[in-house]
């Protein structure tokens, strides 16, 4: 694989700004039809840079490039709820995400770092493995992890906003999935068997497949880092199922555990449903679930969050007193335009 190393000086703040020193390299992508046959494989290539944690651990950091991009969901896409995007065109700026959700080998060697604002297990696993992705953290874990990191390696890491994630995911296409208009759990560690949820009372049933592609097995665990070694166009792995990711929807203060904060892509035991890029879940910002995990983005355009302009501080109260809440979230120099519900696309999409 030829390697390009790169270095550019950006304007930041006011003062220069070194970036990361990049390198380029290799991934397959697949585009299946939709009854999940394979139409195409070829190999592309995208640029990252390594972040060194400790002797043996490092984090590979994509670089996603700036472009405009159609993100949510027409209302006839099968499965979609009230509480996802209507289409929108969205221009990002070019931004760096983690290659893979964090593992538990990252997020060990994170969480012995100095503490900032709290502590952090430092094996909360529940299915060990330290290739695997860290589970059962908080979003308010997953903000720490960001703020320790940030501070040892002197560059800016934060959890991704729901519009960076779904352009990530996307990389480009207006499917339901990266890989085209269904799934398989060939490709990605999903629950492909026909079940019915255990947490409803009134038993709701769910599909293992997606549209007229096919059923599949039912993994029941978490599966190591890029185990299917099939990337999204932009190089990223595991965007469908594994773990749901924590994103930031806004800015919350410490001790407000009624905060809820946004989960997206699906996790092992999701119906594939629940795992298409525009799918969404509100979640309180303290549950730790076995199927919660998240990735963290590095963005030399961000600036610090006005709170004059994220969401008002009753926004969990108007999500649990069943009232839509909608307003525009600036984080960085992203502005997103948001409408919350007062349920998760859970209700009729996925058991977790």
């Amino acid at each position: 694989m030829g390697v390009e190393l790169e270095s550019k000086l950006a304007l930041h703040n006011n003062s220069m700004e070194v970036l990361p020193l990049t390198s380029t390299f290799d991934f397959e992508v697949i585009l299946l039809n939709a009854f999940g046959h394979e139409l195409k494989r070829e190999c592309r290539q995208a640029s990252s840079f390594t972040e060194v944690l400790d002797s043996g651990t490092a984090l590979d950091m994509v670089q996603v490039p700036a472009g405009m991009a159609q993100l949510g969901s027409p209302e006839t896409e099968l499965g979609r709820s009230d509480s996802e995007q209507e289409l929108q065109v969205v221009n990002l700026p070019s931004f760096f995400i983690s290659k893979y959700p964090i593992t538990q080998a990252q997020w060990k060697a994170v969480a012995l770092l100095p503490e900032v604002d709290r502590s952090l297990e430092l094996e909360p696993a529940y299915f060990p493995g330290i290739s695997r992705p860290v589970e059962q953290i908080s979003w308010y874990d997953a903000i720490e992890f960001c703020a320790r990191l940030s501070r040892a390696t002197e560059r800016s890491y934060r959890l991704p906003t729901e519009v960076e994630w779904e352009y990530a995911c996307r990389a480009g296409t207006t499917t339901p999935f990266h890989f085209g208009e269904t799934i398989t759990t060939d490709l990605a560690n999903y629950c492909g068997e026909h079940h019915s949820s255990k947490r409803r009372r009134q038993g709701n049933w769910y599909s293992g497949s997606y549209g007229e592609g096919p059923t599949g097995s039912d993994r029941k665990e978490t599966t190591a880092a890029g185990y299917f070694q099939i990337a999204n166009g932009f190089g990223l792995y595991d965007m469908h199922g594994n773990v749901w990711e924590w994103c930031c929807l806004h800015s919350t203060a410490a001790g407000e555990e009624s905060e809820l904060q946004p989960l997206r892509g699906g996790s092992w035991k999701s119906s594939p449903v629940a795992c298409r890029a525009a799918s969404r879940w509100l979640k309180l910002a303290g549950s730790k679930e076995a199927f919660v995990g998240f990735r963290v983005v590095h963005s030399t355009a961000d600036n610090r969050p006005n709170p004059e302009k994220l969401l008002p501080r009753e926004i969990s109260q108007s999500i649990l007193s069943n009232s839509p809440v909608s307003g525009n979230v600036t984080i960085g120099n992203i502005t997103q335009h948001i409408i919350v519900n007062s349920y998760s696309p859970d209700h009729t999409q996925s058991d977790g």
